[in-house]
C-alpha cells in the first residue's frame, strides 16, 4: 500500500466523521428543545456553592463511552476491519 493510498483512506474516514458530526449536532440542535433534558443517572454530581451550579455527568459520561465504543466496534465489525 503506498503512502498515497494511506492518506487518501484518512482524508475520507476524516469527512466521513465531520460529516456524521454535522449530522449528530443538527440533531441534538433541533431535537433538544423538544426532548428535553439529558437524564440524570445515579452517580452523577451537581455542585452549588453559592450562585454556582457545576454538574458532573460521571455516570452519563461512562454509560455514554461505553454505548459508543459498542457501536464503534459493531461498526468496524460490519466494515470487516475487526476480525475475530
Amino acid at each position: 500500500m503506498t503512502a498515497g493510498a494511506v492518506w487518501s483512506g484518512l482524508g475520507r474516514i476524516l469527512i466521513l466523521c465531520g460529516l456524521l458530526l454535522v449530522v449528530v449536532g443538527t440533531a441534538f440542535y433541533f431535537l433538544g428543545r423538544h426532548v428535553g433534558h439529558w437524564p440524570r443517572l445515579p452517580g452523577d454530581m451537581t455542585l452549588r456553592v453559592g450562585t454556582v451550579t457545576i454538574y458532573l455527568p460521571l455516570t452519563s459520561c461512562v454509560a455514554a463511552s461505553v454505548l459508543l465504543s459498542l457501536l464503534m466496534t459493531f461498526g468496524l465489525y460490519v466494515a470487516g476491519l475487526v476480525r475475530r
